[in-house]
C-alpha cells in the first residue's frame, strides 16, 4: 500500500496511456473519409503540396478554419508515412485525432492532479477518455481532439501560473494557437482563466503576474486581429470581407440561430446524458458534493456552465459534446471517490467501467461515426475514377467533398479550376465546399433549387467534357438525355453517374 502511495503517478500515467491509446486504436477506422473530413483532407493535402499561412481548398484560400490545425495534422500525417509508407490513406488522415485523443487524456490527468490529487485525476480522466463521444470523435478527421487538448493545457498553465508567470506566457501561446485552430472557440479560454482567478488577491499585489496575466489574456483577440490582417492580405480582391463574415458566423450565428425555435439545450443536455451512461449517475450526486465556496470546484462548475453555450448553439454539432465531458468528468468523479473505500467497490467500478465502453454504452453513436455507409463508398469510387481527368461538372443535391479529396489526392499536378461544382441545396451537409466564400452562403445570396424539367439540367452542362450527376439530378436528365452525352461511370448503389461528351 505504500509503495502504491508514493508511486501513483508511475502507475496511473502509463495505465491511462496504454488504455487511451488501445481502446482508441481498436476502433479506428479503414472506412472511405466523408463528410468534413474530406474537407479538412482536402485542406491537408494541399497544405503538404504548398504549405501556406492561409488554408486553401480547391486552390482558393477558405475562411472556414484557420491553419494551424491543419499544418500539425499534415506533419503528423507525412512522419507516419515516412515512417511506414504502407499505412492505409484513411488510417493515416484519422491518426492525428487519435494522437490529440490520448494527449488530451494526459493533460486533464494534469490538470486535474493540480486541483485535486491524484486519484480524481486518474478515476476524471478514466471516466474521459472510455466514453463514446471521446472515443468516437478522436477516431475522425476532425479538429476537436486537438482543440480540447489546447485548451486543456492552457487551463493547466493558467493554473501553474500562480507559482510563476512565465506559465502564463505558456497559456497565452495555447490560447493563440487555439485560435489558430477553431477560431472563436478560443474565447473560452480566457474566460476559464478569468473564472479561476477571480477573486485572487495574490495576483493583484503581484504587479510581474498581473501584467503577465493581463497579456496572456490578450493573446486570443491579438492572435484574432492578427490572423484576419493576414487573410485580407491574402484574399484576392473583394475577398477579404470573408474573415469577417466567418467571425460574425461563428459567434452569433452558431449559438443564436433556432430552427423552429427548438429547445436546444434541453435537447442537446438529455442526448448528452444519455451519451455519458453509465457515469452519468454520478454526476447529479456529484453536483451536491461540489462546494462553491472553494476555488476549485467553483471553478469547474463554472467551467461546466460556460461549456452550455455548445449545448444550447441552435446549429449544433454532436462533436460539441467533447468540451462538456471534461468538466463533467471531474465532478463524476468525486462522487465516484466518496465510495472508493466500500468493499464492492473495485468490481462496481470494473462492472461500469465495461458498461461505458463504446459500443456497449451506445452502439448508435459511434455506428454514426464508424460504420461505412455505402454512400461514402460510392463518392469514393466517383473520385477515383475523375481522377487524371479534366473539364468536370458536378450537378447534385448536396455537396461532395469526397469526390473532390478522391480525385485530387492521387493527381501529381491538380488543375482545380478543371472541376466546376453545382449545389442545389446550398445549405445541405458539406455544400458550403462548393463555394470559394462563406458570405455567399451566410449573406443569403444562394437559393435553394428545384430542377424538374431536362431543360434545366442542360442549361448547366455547357459543353463539359465530363459530367457528374446524383440519381435524382439524372432521374430528371434522363427523360430527355443529349445526344452527345453517354454515360461511363455509374457508382456501385447507383447514386450518382458520370456522363462524357463523344
Amino acid at each position: 500500500m505504500e509503495f502504491y502511495k508514493k508511486n501513483r503517478n508511475a502507475i496511473f500515467i502509463p495505465l491511462l496511456f496504454l488504455l487511451s491509446f488501445a481502446i482508441r486504436l481498436y476502433y479506428l477506422p479503414a472506412m472511405p473519409i466523408y463528410g468534413d473530413e474530406a474537407a479538412y483532407a482536402e485542406i491537408i493535402d494541399e497544405f503538404s503540396r504548398n504549405p501556406s499561412l492561409i488554408p486553401h481548398y480547391m486552390g482558393h484560400i477558405v475562411s472556414w478554419k484557420p491553419t494551424f490545425g491543419f499544418a500539425v495534422y499534415s506533419l503528423i500525417i507525412n512522419v507516419l508515412w515516412t515512417l511506414n509508407p504502407q499505412i492505409p490513406l484513411e488510417v493515416a488522415y484519422r491518426v492525428p485525432s487519435v494522437v490529440f485523443g490520448v494527449l488530451s487524456t494526459l493533460a486533464l490527468y494534469f490538470l486535474v492532479r493540480k486541483l485535486y490529487g491524484e486519484e480524481l485525476a486518474f478515476f476524471s480522466s478514466i471516466l474521459f477518455t472510455t466514453n463514446c463521444i471521446s472515443v468516437a470523435i478522436s477516431e475522425a478527421l476532425l479538429l476537436d481532439a486537438l482543440v480540447l487538448f489546447l485548451l486543456i493545457s492552457g487551463v493547466l498553465f493558467y493554473a501553474e501560473g500562480e507559482r510563476n508567470k512565465k506559465y502564463f506566457y505558456y497559456a497565452g501561446l495555447a490560447g493563440a494557437l487555439l485560435f489558430l485552430t477553431k477560431s472563436i472557440i478560443a474565447l473560452m479560454l480566457p474566460a476559464l482563466a478569468i473564472s479561476y482567478y477571480v477573486g485572487n488577491k495574490g495576483i493583484g499585489r503581484d504587479v510581474n503576474k498581473g501584467k503577465a496575466f493581463l497579456l496572456s489574456l490578450s493573446a486570443v483577440p491579438l492572435a484574432m486581429f492578427l490572423y484576419a490582417l493576414l487573410f485580407f492580405l491574402h484574399a484576392p480582391l473583394g475577398k477579404g470581407g470573408d474573415i469577417t463574415v466567418s467571425y460574425v458566423y461563428d459567434i452569433f450565428f452558431r449559438v443564436y440561430a433556432h430552427t423552429n425555435f427548438e429547445p436546444s439545450l434541453l435537447s442537446n443536455t438529455i442526448q448528452f446524458l444519455k451519451l455519458t451512461v453509465p457515469w452519468c449517475i454520478f454526476f447529479f450526486s456529484g453536483v451536491t458534493l461540489m462546494k462553491l465556496s472553494e476555488r476549485n470546484d467553483r471553478f469547474i462548475f463554472i467551467w461546466l456552465l460556460l461549456t452550455l453555450v455548445f449545448l444550447g448553439a441552435g446549429q449544433f454539432y454532436s462533436w460539441y459534446y467533447l468540451q462538456v465531458l471534461p468538466p463533467f468528468s471531474v465532478i463524476c468523479a468525486k462522487s465516484l471517490v466518496e465510495v472508493k473505500k466500500k468493499r464492492f467497490f473495485l468490481p462496481a467500478f470494473l462492472l461500469l467501467l465495461l458498461l461505458s465502453l463504446p459500443y456497449i454504452a451506445n452502439s448508435a453513436f459511434m455506428d454514426s461515426y464508424l460504420h461505412p455507409y455505402p454512400i461514402n463508398a460510392e463518392k469514393m469510387e466517383a473520385g477515383l475514377f475523375l481522377r487524371n481527368r479534366y473539364d468536370i461538372l458536378s450537378i447534385t443535391e448536396k455537396g461532395i467533398p469526397e469526390v473532390v479529396f478522391y480525385k485530387f489526392y492521387g493527381e501529381n499536378k491538380p488543375n482545380y479550376s478543371s472541376f466546376q461544382m453545382i449545389v442545389l441545396d446550398p445549405f445541405a451537409i458539406g455544400s458550403y465546399t462548393a463555394y470559394p466564400t462563406l458570405s455567399e452562403i451566410v449573406m443569403g445570396r444562394v437559393h435553394k433549387r428545384n430542377l424538374t424539367d431536362p431543360d434545366d439540367v442542360k442549361l448547366f452542362i455547357n459543353n463539359s467534357n465530363y459530367v457528374m450527376m446524383d440519381s435524382k439530378v439524372y432521374g430528371v436528365y434522363s427523360f430527355s438525355p443529349l445526344q452527345n452525352y453517354s454515360v461511363v461511370f455509374n457508382s456501385s448503389e447507383g447514386s450518382y453517374v458520370i456522363l462524357k461528351r463523344s
